[in-house]
């Protein structure tokens, strides 16, 4: 069975810089692998409705935060749409990703709610709060816990079967994988605990899921000067070998 490597996936950064995680969030935005287009020869997912009144928005309301690839503005006072900027809009089609949400949403993971997207928009719930990684900043001690909450969502995400019309990069398996699982992509809110950014999501092992978030922990930068650094790197290994004690270790050497 023909696999991609898990140590050719781009590797990702944990620390990543301010996107308004303090104030309004919906939704981190980060760059990685191309998700395919809705239309490619994978497939196409169902699509959803779009409401000209919605996505007619071209000048939504004010920015809220930005990433490397999209931006999020506030869309009257319960939502907020995330718009891919060039030349990202080209590379993810934010209509498949919409119904994925959906999808997942439908199936007990916690996603914010969608509510329409067309090919570069998707409209969605507002959320107040800030990620992982800015809550174990605030509250250190939480390390521990915060590691088995990630555990928790590889757990529910790897016990749906990914829909057809998602890629396989790692051979025919069909558990569903979010491929950038990390404390930055995930939402500490006044709703629970929220998981976003699911362009990359694909079909496959366990294991390269799992695998993925590994490199992305163990070899996210660390900033700051020597002492702060060193510090920074002793809670990084007490969280990754509190992740790992919470998962299949064994499927993700495999991988």
């Amino acid at each position: 069975r023909n696999r991609t490597p898990v140590g050719t996936v781009i590797r990702s950064c944990c620390h990543a810089p301010d996107r308004a995680h303090e104030a309004t969030v919906t939704t981190a935005v980060t760059s990685g692998p191309q998700l395919p287009v809705a239309g490619s020869k994978l497939g196409k997912p169902p699509l959803i409705a779009r409401k000209p009144s919605i996505m007619g928005t071209r000048n939504p309301g004010p920015l809220l935060a930005s990433g490397r690839s999209a931006d999020v503005y506030l869309l009257g006072t319960d939502r907020v749409v995330r718009r891919y900027r060039e030349p990202y809009a080209a590379d993810f089609d934010a209509q498949r990703e919409a119904e994925l949400m959906r999808y997942v949403r439908d199936r007990g993971v916690p996603v914010p709610e969608v509510y329409d997207a067309d090919r570069t928009d998707i409209v969605m719930q507002r959320l107040v709060g800030h990620s992982m990684l800015a809550e174990m900043a605030r509250r250190p001690w939480t390390l521990v816990s915060q590691a088995r909450i990630l555990a928790e969502l590889h757990h529910k995400v790897h016990a749906i079967a990914g829909p057809t019309w998602l890629h396989t990069p790692f051979g025919d398996e069909g558990t569903l994988l979010h491929l950038d699982l990390h404390p930055d992509n995930i939402l500490i809110t006044d709703q629970g605990v929220m998981l976003i950014d699911w362009q990359n999501a694909a079909r496959g092992p366990v294991g390269a899921d799992l695998a993925k978030s590994w490199i992305i922990l163990a070899t996210a930068s660390v900033p700051g000067g020597k002492a702060k650094a060193a510090v920074l790197k002793t809670a990084r290994r007490v969280f990754l070998r509190s992740f790992l004690r919470n998962v299949d270790v064994r499927a993700a050497r495999s991988c």
